[in-house]
């Protein structure tokens, strides 16, 4: 199931993307439910700019 989807926009330009999902685990007879981050990209002109730790970081502190 899809938590989170975001993309990175650049003056109209969709140059980045990050998905979260859910998933239920099963850890010492208890079950378990987490956030799976990925996939995560950044096209490859604006890569090494800060953008994909830009998506990410946020979400992370929200969902935690």
């Amino acid at each position: 199931m899809v938590t989170l989807s975001l993309v990175a926009d650049l003056a109209g330009k969709v140059v980045g993307h990050v998905f979260f999902s859910s998933v239920m685990s099963t850890a010492e007879n208890e079950v378990v439910a987490a956030s799976v981050l990925g996939p995560i990209a950044v096209s490859p002109v604006y890569q090494r700019e800060g953008i994909g730790s830009e998506l990410v970081q946020p979400d992370i502190e929200m969902l935690c």
